[in-house]
């Protein structure tokens, strides 16, 4: 059940849905935030998941 829910939220298909709401409504402040946001984010957390693995 938790696992479900989570994905939710981290799904690329909630990404490009919020992405799409935000662009068709007008809000480009935060829709570059929001995708901006989670690219690098996501890109940061998996920098981190590398190198905790590599010591661990």
């Amino acid at each position: 059940m938790a696992t479900g829910f989570c994905e939710g939220f981290t799904s690329p298909t909630t990404f490009s849905f919020e992405n799409q709401v935000l662009l068709k409504s007008g809000d480009y402040y935060n829709f570059a935030i929001y995708a901006f946001g989670s690219l690098v984010l996501g890109i940061i957390a998996a920098a981190i998941g590398l190198y905790v693995s590599k010591i661990a």
